[in-house]
């Protein structure tokens, strides 16, 4: 999945909220999407998605 897709950028921003709440300030890092899109660094993500016929099993 290319990084500038709107889901990447919810799962970055969601991740960010959930450790700035559960998180001391001092511990929240993360690089800016223009750092992730960086050759020397791999972003991986891996996704779920469920379509209507499995939602019965």
């Amino acid at each position: 999945m290319h990084i500038q897709t709107s889901e990447i950028r919810m799962l970055l921003e969601e991740h960010l909220a959930s450790m700035r709440l559960h998180s001391l300030s001092e511990s929240v890092y993360a690089l800016p999407l223009d750092g992730l899109r960086q050759p020397e660094v791999a972003f991986w993500t891996v996704g779920y998605r469920r379509n209507c016929s499995d939602a019965a099993h």
